[in-house]
């Protein structure tokens, strides 16, 4: 299934809502989509998974890359509506202690 994300923009906060499987297929487009909706805005950003059911170290590596970029720009990420499954890959890869995971938009939003 081809991944799908859409963004919307609220004052500060840019939420992307991220649906599919970002395998290493994928991760191409996905990262596309994400360095299109981060630049030219000085937003925080938030990554809803609610829609996604499996992620690989394709789609980890896109995420990393976009954390560089708003790391060097003073910038927050914040992840959240994860499943049990891509959590656990988080988890098991480090990935809890890099990133701010939430459980949802709201928590996200207050998080920032």
């Amino acid at each position: 299934m081809p991944i799908t994300v859409s963004k919307s923009t609220t004052g500060n906060i840019t939420v992307f809502k991220v649906g599919g499987k970002i395998d290493a297929h994928e991760a191409p487009g996905f990262e596309k989509s994400m360095k299109a909706g981060i630049s030219g805005n000085k937003t925080s950003v938030i990554v809803d998974f609610s829609g996604v059911d499996y992620i690989s170290s394709a789609g980890l590596g896109v995420l990393n890359a976009i954390k560089v970029i708003l790391d060097k720009e003073k910038r927050k990420i914040v992840l959240c509506g994860m499943n049990d499954k891509i959590k656990k890959t988080f988890d098991l890869l480090g990935f809890s202690r890099t990133f701010t995971i939430v459980a949802s938009i709201s928590d996200a939003q207050s998080s920032l």
